[in-house]
């Protein structure tokens, strides 16, 4: 049945919900002398307004939204009709001289372009006096200013403009400097510095030290010469022995060859700490105990099983060996690897 026929029948049976549909079962059910065919279109319908999935009442729920959208949509039409023909025969028309905003809604005073403005605005000024200009950024009237540093007047004869107070000062001159009259005069060797002080003459050619001295490049004094031949022949109270050389702080010191550091036969020189010690043969050494059969004997001297494919048994029939566990495990079939993957 379709929903309306659905919808017409519960009507006249008086079906709203599901406790009415119950109260109705209990006196129309088949086996208390009901008709089947009238229970079961009605159990239907029930099912379709009220059951877990109603569609029917879906269905009305949507075209009961379409039409209240429709009817707001021409009651919307219907206000601004009216509020358009309302504006329109209550507005009275703007008086001489002005024109109706169009945002707004009121009267308001022409207005002309912007540049006719503005130009009229200027024209509205009246010019400045005599020796007066109009300034850009104020709009008012000020002094002419002459074209000189900062828009001052020009300094007077003898005078300079100072660059950090902007005032005129005196002009300073080098030479003046030197015309200056001091009431010393420098001593020999000296000279006037820039402050006015005497200060000496430093010459490269006076700073000679004298014979058997030499200027040290730290201190800048003169000291002795030191010669490496004079270490030579400096005399000692001891003489060295043989075998023995003096060092370069008067010591004695025994003579370093390669060829005499040789060591006796059967040891040889330690890398680390350059003594003779005995040779370590691993070969020949004995140990206590012996290995096993299937073992061999490492680096450190411990016996080792000897690790071989050929010695591991061979896996029993329908296994095979694992590689990362080189344990025998059983074979899996390509088949039975789809169905373990499919019921994961």
């Amino acid at each position: 049945m379709d929903c309306r026929e659905c919808k017409e029948l519960l009507d006249e049976l008086g079906i709203n919900n599901k406790t009415d549909f119950k109260k109705w079962a209990v006196k129309n059910h088949p086996d208390k002398g009901g008709d089947e065919e009238m229970f079961k279109t009605v159990s239907a319908c029930v099912d379709e307004y009220y059951g877990t999935d109603p569609k029917c009442l879906a269905m009305e729920l949507k075209e009961e939204k379409e039409i209240k959208k429709e009817e707001e949509k021409v009651g919307r039409k219907d206000k601004k009709s009216k509020k358009s023909k309302k504006s329109k025969k209550t507005r009275k028309p703007c008086p001489e001289g002005k024109v109706r905003n169009r945002e707004t809604g009121r009267c308001r005073s022409k207005k002309s372009s912007r540049k006719s403005s503005r130009k009229s605005k200027k024209t509205s000024r009246k010019p400045c006096p005599e020796g007066k200009v109009r300034d850009n950024k104020t709009k008012r009237c000020r002094s002419k200013r002459s074209k000189g540093r900062k828009g001052k007047t020009p300094c007077k004869e003898g005078k300079v403009r100072s660059k950090v107070s902007g005032r005129c000062v005196n002009k300073k001159s080098k030479k003046s400097m030197k015309e200056k009259v001091y009431k010393t005069e420098c001593k020999e060797g000296q000279v006037r510095s820039k402050k006015g002080h005497c200060k000496n003459i430093k010459s490269k050619k006076s700073r000679k030290c004298p014979e058997g001295k030499v200027r040290s490049k730290v201190s800048g004094r003169c000291r002795s010469k030191k010669s490496k031949k004079s270490m030579k022949e400096k005399v000692y109270k001891t003489e060295c022995k043989e075998g023995q050389v003096r060092s370069k702080k008067g010591h004695c010191k025994n003579i370093k060859s390669k060829k005499s550091r040789k060591c006796p036969e059967g040891k040889v020189r330690s890398k680390v700490s350059g003594r003779c010690r005995s040779k370590k043969s691993k070969k020949e050494k004995v140990y206590k105990t012996e290995c096993k059969e299937g073992q061999v004997r490492s680096k450190k001297g411990h016996c080792k099983n000897i690790k071989s494919r050929k010695s591991r048994k061979p896996c029993p029939e329908g296994k095979i060996r694992d590689k990362n566990t080189k344990r025998c495990r059983s074979k899996r079939s390509k088949k039975s690897k789809k169905s373990s993957k499919k019921e994961e």
